[in-house]
C-alpha cells in the first residue's frame, strides 16, 4: 500500500496535477467508489466496464501482466483434471476468473460452478477451511502471500499468458488532463523519482492504451 501512495505522489509531481489516493478494501467498495474518482487503476474487465458503461478514457497499461493461479486444497490431486466437476472459488467478473476458466476450457476441463466471493482473501480463507476444494487466485495477490498463509493449499498452474495488465483510466470529467497524465506515466521509468517506485511495484514500463476493444474481444470469444 505504501508503494502505491508513493506512486501517486510521484505521478502528481511529474504530471504537475494534484492526485490523491483513495484505497478500497474489497471489490464491492472499489465499485462503489467509481462515481467519486477521476483516475482509476483497474483490472482488464473492470477497465472494460469503466469505458463502456461509465465513459472513462483508457490511458495506459504496463508490463506487470494480470495472471491467475489455480490451486487445490491439500489432499486433492494437484492436476488440472481434478477441476472437472468441481466447485471453484473465485472473485466473479474479474480477469483472473475469466482467464482461469479459459485455461480449463482449453484443457477440456469443465468445473461444475464458480463459487463467488467478495475478495481474494475470502477465496483463500474458504479454500483453507474446506468450504471449497478448488480456487482461482489473482497471481499478484498470490505472490504476496507468506508460506504460512498458503498452508493447506497446493498450486496446480501459474499462468504466463502476458495478454493484458491493469489499466489506468481517466474520468470523462477530467478529459482535458489526459495528455499530461499519459505523458507522465510514460516518463516515469526514466524519472529519478519514478524508477525506484516502479521497481518496488514490479512495473518496468507503461504503454498507451486508447481502447479496451481487445479485452471485449476476449470476453466475447469466451
Amino acid at each position: 500500500m505504501t508503494s502505491w501512495i508513493e506512486f501517486f505522489v510521484v505521478l502528481g509531481a511529474v504530471s504537475k496535477e494534484e492526485i490523491g489516493f483513495l484505497p478500497a478494501q474489497d471489490f464491492p467498495e472499489f465499485y462503489r467508489l467509481w462515481p467519486q474518482v477521476d483516475l482509476v487503476y483497474a483490472s482488464p474487465l473492470d477497465a472494460l466496464r469503466l469505458e463502456e458503461e461509465h465513459g472513462f478514457l483508457p490511458l495506459a497499461g504496463n508490463d506487470r501482466y494480470d495472471e491467475v493461479v489455480l490451486l487445490v486444497r491439500e489432499g486433492v490431486p494437484p492436476r488440472l483434471e481434478s477441476f472437472g466437476g468441481a466447485r471453484v472459488g473465485a472473485v466473479p467478473d474479474t480477469f483472473a476468473a475469466l482467464l482461469g476458466q479459459e485455461l480449463l476450457r482449453k484443457s477440456g476441463v469443465r468445473p461444475s460452478e464458480l463459487v463467488p466471493f467478495g475478495s481474494w482473501n475470502e477465496v483463500l480463507a474458504a479454500l483453507r477451511k474446506g468450504q471449497i476444494t478448488h480456487a482461482f487466485l489473482y497471481r499478484d495477490y498470490y505472490e504476496e502471500l507468506s508460506p504460512v498463509s498458503l498452508e493447506g493449499t497446493t498450486p496446480v498452474l501459474v499462468s504466463e499468458t502476458r495478454r493484458f495488465s491493469h489499466v489506468f483510466l481517466l474520468s470523462p470529467r477530467q478529459a482535458g488532463k489526459k495528455e499530461a497524465l499519459l505523458s507522465a506515466l510514460l516518463a516515469l521509468p526514466e524519472h529519478p523519482m519514478g524508477r525506484p517506485v516502479l521497481e518496488e511495484l514490479g512495473i518496468g514500463r507503461f504503454y498507451p492504451v486508447d481502447s479496451t476493444r481487445m479485452i471485449r474481444e476476449l470476453v466475447t470469444s469466451g
